[in-house]
């Protein structure tokens, strides 16, 4: 069995009680009062000597770090049982209500109403009940008289909400024209304004692009996700040439928005939603001149090094 020495402690015997009550509680909840001997002193009064303090302060921040783990795994559980039970049953009943109410709203009134402003409080809606806190860069770059190509990178499904939410035109989704047989879905994008394309017509595209605008107005953003798909690492894939091909036919300014941070709140492939802070950054609009395939390259490359700015440098 070891003995202590007596050696002189390197603190006083006038240690306050309430120290020694802690050195004893954390010691008693590590199970090791009588198994160092190093903690001799204490129970003898003879002072706490510097080892003590030391042994002392790793078991306090062990303990620490045990309990905020534990408190993080319930705190977990306790909002995957919210997210399961309210939030997507709420979220799935808004969607389709949004949806019926846009198709109405857009028959009987105007579809840029219908769009704007019932899209946009959806998209809202859903951010708050998750919840997310939003930060916004740049929303002056988007005027509301002009209408752009808007161009992003792609994170997760909520980025959709984001930029409905908070970027203040009227979003339409180039979409294959295969989806206006889908009962529901095509009467409601059709009446929303969405455009329709048969992607191997350009001349159809071009067509049905012109038509859309002037029958929606300025104030307009075409939307694309210019990745194709969502980032499973939140890395910024190479782009798709579409969203810069119809730019440069159509003479539109492109609109480069930059989303961070919503692969935290829900990660591609997953359906576990977290709630988080997420950041948008609306660039200044890139002119657009020539439209031969090198211009709509040059275009292409400026975009991407636009939306990379804004990224933390392990994801450009």
């Amino acid at each position: 069995m070891l003995t202590a020495t007596r050696s002189k402690p390197l603190l006083p015997r006038k240690t306050k009680q309430l120290d020694l009550a802690l050195l004893f509680t954390v010691v008693n909840l590590r199970g090791c009062l009588n198994s160092t001997p190093f903690f001799y002193a204490i129970k003898n009064g003879k002072g706490v000597h510097l080892t003590t303090v030391i042994a002392t302060g790793v078991s306090v921040t062990l303990f620490t770090m045990g309990l905020s783990g534990f408190m993080k795994r319930i705190g977990d559980i306790l909002y995957q049982v919210y997210a399961w039970l309210i939030l997507i049953p709420v979220g799935i009943l808004l969607t389709v209500l949004t949806g019926w109410m846009i198709v109405l709203v857009a028959v009987i009134w105007n579809p840029k109403v219908a769009s704007r402003y019932f899209a946009a409080n959806w998209g809202k809606l859903i951010i708050w009940l998750t919840p997310v806190w939003v930060t916004i860069e740049g929303a002056e770059n988007a005027d509301p008289k002009r209408t752009y190509v808007v161009v992003c990178n792609h994170q997760s499904q909520y980025d959709i909400f984001l930029v409905y939410g908070w970027l203040k035109l009227d979003l339409k989704w180039v979409i294959k024209a295969e989806l206006r047989k889908v009962p529901g879905v095509g009467i409601g994008c059709e009446k929303a304004g969405h455009i329709f394309v048969d992607r191997g017509n350009p001349e159809q595209t071009r067509k049905a692009v012109n038509e859309a605008l002037e029958r929606v107005g300025d104030g307009v953003g075409i939307l694309f996700f210019a990745e194709g798909t969502r980032s499973k690492d939140g890395r910024l894939k190479t782009f798709k040439k579409g969203a810069f091909r119809l730019a440069t036919s159509q003479k539109l300014p492109i609109l480069p928005v930059t989303i961070i941070g919503t692969n935290g709140v829900l990660r591609p492939g997953s359906a576990m939603i977290r709630p988080g802070k997420v950041r948008m950054v609306i660039h200044p609009p890139i002119e657009v001149d020539g439209e031969d395939a090198q211009d709509v390259r040059q275009l292409m490359d400026e975009t991407r090094r636009v939306i990379a700015s804004a990224l933390p440098q392990n994801l450009r």
